[in-house]
């Protein structure tokens, strides 16, 4: 007997196409640093996480 059930998300990996190969590679996350606008004109500086897959090093 077999019962379906949900897959947590640490248990699932991400897949990048590397060279025409579909390759298994692991998320991971930098910091970026960006420029935003408050309501009354000035802009700020501050920071963004951004996902990245290890084994390109590019953004997903």
């Amino acid at each position: 007997m077999t019962k379906e059930a949900p897959i947590d998300a640490s248990n699932v990996q991400l897949v990048v196409k590397v060279d025409g190969k579909e390759v298994v590679t692991r998320v991971g996350y930098e910091r970026e640093e960006v420029t935003k606008k408050r309501a009354d004109g000035t802009e700020y500086t501050a920071y963004r996480s951004v996902r990245i897959a290890r084994k390109t090093g590019k953004e997903i």
